[in-house]
């Protein structure tokens, strides 16, 4: 930063930086908050020998870990997993619904994984509250059967019939 340099250009040779992590957002990030020489705060009529400690401490992006029941073995539900991360103060939190026609046992709306900064989240590792968390949840496919008769008649001899299901057309089947 231009205070390190500043200071370690002018002959200081102890100087360290430590961040608060104190924010919920990057809007001060990096903006010092204090700056000490051994412990004290600077006293600008004072001179200092150049080994002294000299700590800037500045704001960041508070980092922390997901749940560890995230990680459990056990189902949980995505509505509960997305609680449990804004809680721990992740903020940029996405639900994805991911249909699931493969697995028998699935529980709808079970976890399914998590991501935090595109890639998969682990347990234990920090990361900034900033971070963009992708909950995906398991919506098991129900299997709709359905006849439909059409009655000849001799004006129209093929019928493209709109599917629609709730309302919402899924798709078309040609005849």
């Amino acid at each position: 930063s231009y205070v390190y340099n500043e200071l370690t250009n002018a002959g200081f040779v102890n100087v360290k930086g430590e961040a608060l992590q104190d924010l919920y957002s990057a809007e001060f990030d990096g903006v010092i908050a204090e700056i000490t020489i051994d412990g004290q705060p600077i006293e600008y009529d004072k001179q200092y020998r150049a080994d002294e400690e000299i700590v800037i401490l500045h704001h960041s992006i508070k980092e922390e870990s997901l749940p560890s029941m995230l990680f459990e073995s056990e189902a949980i539900d995505y509505e509960k997993a997305v609680s449990s991360v804004e809680e721990t103060g992740f903020s940029n939190v996405e639900i994805k619904l991911v249909q699931d026609i493969a697995k028998d046992n699935t529980i709808d709306g079970e976890v399914e994984w998590i991501e935090i900064g595109g890639k998969k989240a682990e347990p234990g590792r920090v990361y900034p509250v900033t971070s963009n968390v992708v909950v995906a949840y398991s919506n098991k496919l129900t299997d709709v059967s359905f006849d439909i008769t059409c009655e000849e008649n001799f004006i129209f001899n093929k019928y493209d019939i709109e599917v629609c299901v709730d309302g919402e057309t899924i798709g078309i089947v040609k005849h």
